[in-house]
């Protein structure tokens, strides 16, 4: 038995170790996004990657395509640290995410079709059995810094100087979120600072709040909302 379980750690070991290599993390990046490149039938790209197993995972320079070959992505960087082992009881518990300077550009037409519809369909599951087991999700932090969001309604003309819904460009996003709990039936989420500014001139210079939902409610423990000129607290 012990002969056994010296020669399973050494072997653990040998992987941790090639898995930490240089050269074998390119080899994966490669992998990634050839799979990527072929299950979605457009360009991905990933410019580094790094990882240590079972815990850390970076990328680089990430470029994805939409299948008129437009960008619909780009992040420069994207850091997620997980718990592995909480996986064994269904749920997946990343305790930090990092993501900088991205820039995602969604188009919509008059059905509600988007340009990003192909990669759900893409990762959606093909299994219609129904199964009791529900995936749980949490992030103990996540932040996002100087990144953009534009959507353009391609059935609508835009409007100038004023607000256009069917045409929004949000700049300067920068959020700090911590996601308790994700699952089909409940949200909790707090809001710790959320900023942006978008191009009809609409700033939002704060907002904090917490987040309670389920199927049947949702409540907002408080709310701090500050534009330019103008500040709002409520508390529950």
């Amino acid at each position: 038995l012990l002969t056994t379980t010296a020669i399973t750690a050494a072997v653990i070991g040998i992987i941790f170790i090639l898995l930490n290599l240089s050269f074998v993390q390119n080899a994966i990046s490669k992998k990634i996004v050839t799979g990527l490149s072929e299950k979605l039938h457009t360009r991905v790209e990933i410019g580094s990657l790094y990882f240590v197993p079972f815990s850390e995972l970076n990328l680089g320079n990430v470029y994805l395509e939409d299948q008129t070959r437009d960008t619909l992505f780009t992040a420069h960087r994207l850091s997620v640290h997980l718990d592995f082992w909480r996986l064994f009881r269904n749920e997946v518990a990343i305790t930090s995410t990092d993501l900088k300077q991205l820039n995602f550009n969604l188009k919509v037409d008059s059905l509600g079709r988007t340009n990003f519809d192909f990669v759900l369909k893409a990762f959606a599951s093909k299994d219609t059995t129904k199964s009791k087991t529900k995936l749980i999700f949490s992030v103990d932090r996540f932040r996002l810094a100087d990144s953009r969001f534009r959507m353009t309604n391609i059935d609508k003309p835009e409007r100038h100087r004023t607000f256009d819904a069917a045409h929004l460009d949000v700049r300067d996003i920068n959020l700090d979120l911590t996601l308790h709990r994700f699952s089909a039936d409940s949200l909790s989420a707090d809001i710790h600072s959320l900023s942006l500014r978008e191009k009809s001139g609409l700033t939002l210079s704060k907002l904090q709040t917490s987040i309670r939902a389920n199927k049947k409610q949702l409540t907002l423990a408080y709310l701090n909302l500050k534009m330019p000129g103008s500040e709002l607290k409520m508390r529950n």
